[in-house]
């Protein structure tokens, strides 16, 4: 496992249970599970998506950091089911200046606390080192009216931008029947979360201090 609290494991169990025809088929042509990592990172440290992956998922992954995109890519070079981005979601086109984080206390993390919003790495600037680099980003409408996929799992983690960005998703259009998203221990943000959600008609599973875990009712 490799979520921060062992979120994926929650994740796989919850798809496997309520989608078992389909689970056990997951690995073959036409049956696979499709999900979409938005802040993927390295790819690996606290990743939502990697034991998914690892299990037979196709995967778009995300991340605007240049330099954990690198690493990104490392570590699913040559996995033909996963598709890369090196861009990140914000409220216009462009390119944009980008404060990229370095490691939690000089730990070799990367890129982990990384943001568009300058309150949001104010929470972090007693143990985070952080660099004005410029990095490309895009419009949720934008990416939709490139790339129709739908994704059965999504992930998001863009540290302040999380709520801003799920507002823009409609979640029967892509038929997501489970939803990571974080949420850092703001009970306004969890609020606004779950009642969102709830038009789509999905629940809240799990909630610890940085994430909540939403599945489709059914």
């Amino acid at each position: 496992m490799y979520s921060q609290n062992h979120e994926d494991n929650i994740i796989q169990i919850y798809l496997k249970n309520a989608y078992a025809d389909r689970w056990a088929k997951r690995k073959e042509a036409g049956h696979e599970f499709t999900l979409l990592d938005i802040g993927a990172n390295d790819g690996k440290t606290f990743s939502n998506s990697l034991y998914l992956i690892e299990e037979g998922f196709k995967a778009v992954l995300v991340e605007p950091s240049p330099k954990a995109f690198k690493l990104l890519k490392k570590q699913h070079k040559g996995n033909k089911s996963v598709v890369m981005h090196n861009f990140g979601f914000g409220l216009f086109n462009g390119t944009q200046l980008f404060y990229e984080s370095g490691g939690y206390k000089d730990g070799d993390d990367v890129a982990l606390y990384s943001s568009l919003d300058e309150e949001e790495i104010k929470r972090w600037e007693d143990t985070v080192k952080f660099e004005e680099v410029e990095a490309e980003f895009r419009t949720w409408v934008d990416f939709r009216n490139e790339y129709k996929e739908t994704y059965d799992f999504i992930s998001i983690d863009c540290e302040g931008f999380d709520l801003t960005l799920l507002k823009q998703m409609d979640l029967n259009e892509l038929e997501c029947k489970c939803l990571i998203i974080e949420w850092n221990g703001i009970e306004a943000v969890a609020n606004e979360i779950t009642e969102y959600c709830k038009q789509f008609g999905m629940i809240e599973m799990h909630r610890n201090l940085e994430n909540i875990i939403l599945k489709k009712a059914i």
